[in-house]
């Protein structure tokens, strides 16, 4: 893997459908938080997003959804590089939870969710860089 690389460059490789899929899922459930103005699809899109960003992409819901999709109707394999996948997940990850910040009202009990949401960026950038990967 080469560590001069300006763009996210990964080890794993992932199906270009199933990515593709996973994006017609994101942006429905969007439209549906803006049409309902409901926080659940966002918290929903939050966790997920997470877990694909992680090592526990295998738990997404959407992911899951999206690969049973590709067998269904048979679509060909386009095997992609998986590291600019993995990049935009942190990114949505953090657009989501800044979207939650402005719609949950935050007290001063909202603080301690501020903080955890530092220190779990801060850990990310932290293992990125062990991995050469940042």
């Amino acid at each position: 893997m080469k560590s001069y690389a300006l763009c996210p460059v990964s080890d794993k490789m992932i199906n270009e459908r199933v990515a593709r899929i996973n994006g017609v899922f994101t942006l429905a459930l969007l439209i549906v938080y803006g049409v309902t103005q409901n926080i659940i699809p966002v918290l929903f899109l939050a966790v997920d997003f997470l877990l694909r960003a992680s090592d526990y992409s295998k738990y997404s819901l959407v992911g899951i959804s999206s690969k049973g999709i590709v067998r269904y109707f048979g679509f060909t394999e386009n095997i992609i590089n998986a590291g600019p996948k993995i990049f935009a997940a942190d990114t949505a990850f953090t657009i989501n939870t800044t979207r939650m910040f402005r719609v949950i009202p935050l007290s001063k009990r909202g603080r301690p969710m501020r903080v955890l949401w530092l220190r779990f960026w801060t850990r990310r950038v932290w293992i990125l860089k062990s991995k050469n990967l940042a």
